[in-house]
């Protein structure tokens, strides 16, 4: 993830928090969610809307998730929903956070570059550097002969 400005939600006991205000427009938003143990990669849905209608789907890793800056063309608050899966046929809501958002006057030279990635392409992003930390993890050999126990690094 490129350096950007990253907001910090901590969630309580009832797994839900509040951030610091947003302003309308802004872009390239990052969001760490702390407070719970989270998976190397997971899913955060972003809504305007607490309740109905319709979420966009960003995929977050260790260095938290980016806030699509669709949802902060608004001016509303955004809801984001923390989902987890065990497994691909499963998943569920563990949190909701709320991002204020304090509506601002149009810019009206210019339109903002929409600086988030495709969703495939942020699980793309996540899963190169899960895999490039396996591919660190040095590999051992371990077996036994009739009087010792040989362990050998696997190059």
């Amino acid at each position: 993830m490129r350096e950007s400005k990253t907001i910090t939600a901590t969630l309580d006991e009832d797994l839900t928090a509040y951030t610091e205000t947003l302003f309308q427009y802004d872009v390239g938003i990052v969001l760490k969610i702390e407070g719970v143990t989270l998976p190397d990669a997971y899913e955060v849905h972003f809504a305007n809307k607490e309740r109905g209608g319709e979420s966009l789907t960003s995929i977050g890793n260790a260095d938290g998730v980016l806030i699509p800056d669709a949802v902060l063309q608004t001016g509303k608050p955004v809801y984001a929903f923390l989902y987890l899966h065990e497994e691909a046929t499963d998943g569920w809501t563990v949190a909701r956070i709320t991002i204020p958002v304090y509506a601002r006057p149009a810019i009206t030279d210019q339109e903002p570059e929409p600086s988030e990635a495709s969703v495939i392409a942020q699980a793309i992003e996540a899963l190169n550097e899960a895999m490039a930390e396996v591919k660190a993890v040095p590999k051992w050999n371990i077996y036994m002969t009739d009087d010792d126990l040989i362990i050998e690094e696997v190059e």
